[in-house]
């Protein structure tokens, strides 16, 4: 009967951060770094600053189940033809996120 790779495996478990996410031992987490930067993230005023905000916003959702959801109101002023106009409905997505 042929071994498998899994028997002779060695299992080793590092911890340490590569780019914007955490290694540890009970897994992959958020980085205190890149969630500092997203909660102090000023409230967009243009196309260019809110396409920089969801890049960042996107970062979550490895961990947020529901982020395109949340993200949905501010999706809607990067499509064409729509003016760039901040509602309630984009505070309330933004005041979650951040």
């Amino acid at each position: 009967m042929a071994k498998s790779n899994e028997d002779n495996a060695e299992m080793c478990l590092v911890s340490g951060t590569i780019g914007v996410i955490a290694l540890t031992e009970e897994g992959i987490s958020k980085t205190k770094e890149k969630v500092d930067a997203i909660v102090s993230a000023p409230r967009p005023t243009n196309v260019t600053q809110l396409k920089s905000f969801i890049g960042m916003a996107n970062y979550y959702a490895k961990f947020e189940k529901n982020m395109t959801n949340l993200l949905a109101p501010l999706y809607r002023l990067l499509q064409k033809n729509v003016s760039f106009h901040w509602d309630e409905c984009c505070q309330r997505a933004f005041a979650e996120i951040n």
